[in-house]
This record gives C-alpha cells, sequence and structure tokens, in this order.
C-alpha cells in the first residue's frame, strides 16, 4: 500500500495543506513496528485493550473468522443485490482498520481517551487541536491528530472518529474529560458518501438534545 502510495507525486509540500489519507496510518504502523521491534497490534494490545480491560476488541492477524456472537454487515453491488460482507480478511487495511470491537469496547476507548488516561495533557491537547485549513466533511468538523474535532450547533465541541469497512459504518466520540461518550455502527455500507452528515447528525441529536432538555430525567438505556 505504501508503495502504491509515494508512486504518485505529493498533493503538497509538507504542511502546505491538509488532506486525509489511510496511507498515514499504514505509515504509523510501521514506525511503531521499527521503533519497538514488535507489531503495532502487539503494541495497541499491550499497552491499551488490556490495561484498559477491552476483552471484545482484537486483531485478526489475517484471519476471516470472529468470536461469536458479532452484527452481520451488508454490501449493495451496482445492480442492487444485497450480500453478506461479514467474512473478511481486513489484513489488507493494516493500521487503518483491521480491527474488531463493540460499541461498548469504543465506548469505554473514548471516555479513556478523553479522561487522560492514555496520553500526558500536553500531548493530548495537540492531538485535539484542530490543523489549520483541515476540513473533515462538513462546516462543523475539523481533524486534529487523528482525531475529528466537532463543534455542534448548541456550542457543544465533541471528538471521535468514523470508519467505513465492507458491510459497516461506525463512529465513535466523546466530550472533553470523557464522561459522556457514543458510539454507533450501521451494517449497510451503501450510503457511505453521505458518513459525514450522518456522524453530524447523530451527534446533534445526542449532545445537543440532552444539552437542550436538560431538565429532563430520561430513563436509563435498557442493557444489549
Amino acid at each position: 500500500m505504501v508503495r502504491v502510495a509515494v508512486s504518485h507525486p505529493p498533493l503538497f509540500p509538507p504542511g502546505a495543506a491538509w488532506n486525509y489519507s489511510d496511507t498515514d496510518y499504514v505509515l504509523l504502523g510501521m514506525v511503531i513496528q521499527r521503533v519497538t521491534g514488535r507489531s503495532y497490534a502487539e503494541e495497541m494490545t499491550r499497552r491499551i485493550l488490556r490495561p484498559l480491560g477491552l476483552r471484545w476488541t482484537y486483531f485478526p492477524s489475517g484471519s476471516s473468522s470472529m468470536a461469536p456472537p458479532y452484527l452481520h454487515g451488508y454490501e449493495m453491488s451496482a445492480s442492487g443485490t444485497v450480500k453478506d460482507a461479514t467474512v473478511l480478511n481486513t489484513s489488507f487495511a493494516p493500521g487503518s482498520g483491521d480491527l474488531i470491537s463493540t460499541v461498548g469496547d469504543l465506548n469505554r476507548f473514548a471516555s479513556a481517551l478523553l479522561a487522560g488516561r492514555l496520553l500526558p495533557q500536553p500531548v493530548l491537547r495537540q492531538m485535539l487541536t484542530p490543523v489549520p485549513g483541515s476540513r473533515a466533511g462538513s462546516d462543523i468538523d475539523k481533524y486534529g491528530l487523528g482525531v475529528i474535532t466537532t463543534k455542534l450547533p448548541c456550542g457543544i465541541t465533541v471528538y471521535g472518529h468514523g470508519g467505513t469497512l465492507d458491510g459497516y459504518l461506525t463512529g465513535v466520540t466523546a466530550q472533553s474529560g470523557g464522561t459522556h461518550t457514543l458510539a454507533w455502527v450501521i451494517n449497510g455500507s451503501w450510503g457511505v458518501e453521505n458518513q459525514i452528515a450522518l456522524m453530524d447528525k447523530a451527534y446533534i441529536a445526542e449532545f445537543c438534545g440532552r444539552h437542550q432538555h436538560a431538565s429532563s430525567s430520561p430513563a436509563a438505556p435498557r442493557p444489549r
């Protein structure tokens, strides 16, 4: 993947502009392996997954099997035929999409990150600071370092990311401090061109809705 990427000329000189690229995450995984002598999957598991107790989050390591139970994902072909795309070897996306998780674990991760349990405060502040010139897909979304910063119409700012893979559209975000998080998944990959719009609507409904109706006491969500 990196060989294909660097065979093309750069879009702009370093630091002159901004553009999203999955290849950057692949490169980061390679840097981790070069520095530590271990794969980024090993380092992620050792430094993050195990300490946070994310027991349902794991790297398939080239396998197309998953530990049940799991949510099936679906694709639609150009002819309109829907097919099950759940069984997939994700080794083609190292560092950018080869991770299996649950919405519960995603919420726990986002909460720990925004609460400052994973990074020193100066590093976390740099991570959450929008890069000049970045625009993640809408007027309210900017990019930090691997994090989408979304300033909602009600004045609340949330931090997270979304992603797509065959059959799935997933997102996770949280407020500063990590006390309020949201993780969600759609198990159909068509319509992903509206990914940012879907994320913005979900975040506005979750964070602004509660903010505007703070006097109400909604029932606690039922565990699933």
